[in-house]
């Protein structure tokens, strides 16, 4: 159910007509006018949510292709001085050729220092191998200390068994000793 408030201003009523009509043409009028501006409130939210959703779409699909067109454009690779090196390449085939350099070419040296003389790793090796160092010495250390704490606990274990033993023996040997020179005396 919707609720309608409206305040009727009445200035002047002509002479051909009655307060009747001028009091229902004004309701009228203000009826129309909610009616309408609820209507065009609707109608732009709407309209500018549907505008922005094709502009997103739009903007999207220039963009990719901008980006599809950059990455897939042959083109020359010069050198500083500006002599062709390569002809007819594309961003992405040199994208490509870089990331295959760093997984194989070794470039850098055991501090992971660019070196032409003495290179033992590639980008690759020399990250991942740091990072594998470290995560195989984390868990060796872990499990060394697991060990070593399971090792104590056995050996704690067997200790106190065997001095266990070892005391009820000599107990057993002191009253039975006792036991005999209380029998001779």
């Amino acid at each position: 159910m919707a609720k309608l408030n409206l305040e009727i201003e009445v200035d002047w009523i002509d002479e051909e007509s009655n307060l009747d009509e001028t009091v229902k043409e004004s309701v009228m009028l203000r009826i129309e006018k909610a009616v309408v501006e609820k209507i065009q409130a609707k109608v732009l939210k709407d309209s500018e949510k549907r505008i922005n959703e094709q502009v997103d779409a739009l903007v999207t699909g220039v963009i990719k292709d901008k980006i599809e067109q950059f990455l897939n454009t042959p083109r020359n690779v010069t050198d500083k001085y500006g002599e062709v090196i390569k002809e007819n390449v594309t961003v992405e085939g040199l994208l490509k050729e870089r990331m295959e350099n760093a997984m194989t070419q070794r470039t850098l040296d055991e501090n992971g220092k660019a070196s032409s003389y003495n290179s033992k790793y590639s980008i690759f090796e020399f990250f991942a191998g740091k990072n594998m160092n470290r995560i195989v010495s984390e868990r060796v250390m872990a499990l060394a200390n697991d060990t070593k704490k399971e090792i104590e606990q056995m050996v704690s274990t067997q200790i106190k068994a065997n001095i266990a033993d070892k005391l009820t023996n000599m107990i057993l040997d002191n009253s039975t000793a006792l036991s005999l020179k209380s029998e001779r005396k």
